[in-house]
Parts: C-alpha cells; sequence; structure tokens
C-alpha cells in the first residue's frame, strides 16, 4: 500500500542510519508543549486502544501517522521531508479522520444518529452544553466513561463521521521507502 508521512529531518536520518524509525513519547510531549497535557490524554488513549488491533513492537512508545493520498499530507514545515513508502496493508491501521478529530475534541463518537440523540439527552439532564467538558471537570464520571467507550469506535469501519481516511503504524523501515522530497531515497 502506498502510504505518505511528513517528519523532521532528524527523525529521516535516524531512519537512514538505524534503517528503522520508532517515535518517542518524549518528542510528541516536546512538540505539542504547553498543550502537550491535552493532547497526550487523547494520545495515550489511541496508543493503548491501536495495539489491540495491531501488534505493536517491543520499545514502541506512539504511532507514526500516515496519510493515505499524497494530497492529505500536513503543511510544508521547515526541517521536515515527506516520506512516501510501499508497505503492506497489515501493518497499519486505517480509520476515519473525522473520527479522530472527535477524539481531540473530547467528543463522543456516536454508533448511530439513535445514539447521538440519547448521548445529547444525557447531557441536557446534567446541564452539560459544550461536551468536552465532560473530559475537562471531574463532575460526569458516568459520562466521561461513556464517552472514553464510544472512541473505541474509531477503529470501526461501519461508523462514518467523513469521507476521509487516515493511518498509523508503529514504525517506518528504511526498505519500505520508496521516495523523500520526491527523490530516490538512494540519491540523498
Amino acid at each position: 500500500m502506498r502510504v505518505w508521512t511528513r517528519q523532521s529531518a532528524k527523525a529521516w536520518e535516524e531512519l537512514r542510519n538505524k534503517g528503522v524509525l520508532r517515535i518517542k513519547k518524549s518528542h510528541v510531549k516536546k512538540k505539542y508543549g504547553d498543550c502537550s497535557d491535552t493532547f497526550m490524554l487523547c494520545y495515550d488513549w489511541l496508543v493503548d486502544e491501536a495495539s489491540k488491533h495491531l501488534e505493536k513492537p517491543e520499545g514502541v512508545e506512539g504511532p507514526i501517522w500516515l496519510a493515505l493520498r499524497s494530497d492529505f499530507m500536513p503543511c510544508p514545515a521547515e526541517n521536515t521531508v515527506v516520506i512516501e513508502l510501499e508497505m503492506e496493508r497489515d501493518k497499519l491501521l486505517v480509520f476515519d479522520m473525522g473520527k479522530w478529530d472527535y477524539i481531540l475534541n473530547y467528543w463522543h463518537i456516536p454508533k448511530d444518529e439513535k445514539d447521538r440523540r440519547s448521548f445529547r439527552r444525557a447531557l441536557d439532564e446534567k446541564g452539560v452544553t459544550n461536551q468536552s467538558q465532560v473530559m475537562m471537570t471531574q463532575f460526569h464520571p458516568v459520562l466521561k466513561r461513556e464517552m472514553k467507550k464510544s472512541w473505541s469506535r474509531l477503529f470501526d469501519e461501519n461508523i462514518r463521521v467523513s469521507e476521509n481516511d487516515q493511518a498509523i503504524c508503529w514504525e517506518i523501515k528504511m526498505e519500505w521507502v520508496v521516495m523523500v522530497d520526491g527523490k530516490n531515497p538512494r540519491d540523498l
């Protein structure tokens, strides 16, 4: 399967030198800075949940994000490269990008319209106007459990909230690299 990822120039050097790239949690925390605590709740959940669906190699601390289309790559950034890969489908988890956005926003992922209405009613009964508040306070433990449970629908292919997919994998191996910034990696 053809996929793309934007990585730092430092990560590319690590991949070239070691033959494999794996993500360290400390790099993620550094990248997100002041927002890292908020993001890490979702990120830690993703690592735990994804490892139930795709075997995580020993020592791996986090996923590598992949675009399934080259035009879905994150915006260019200084000191980054786009790595184009050819890898087996069973090495990655594909999911609806919209559902990941729900998780990042601390929203409930409904299984259907009936479930969406039911959760909305439960929020209304508790006086919660913004469902993100459920995850950001200690006031609604039952709703919080229900919301986090709904996040497992991230990997349910039958539940869609958008038309766009993305993927994650646990590692990138040098032998999967096809191009780096549009160039043959052997020429770099």
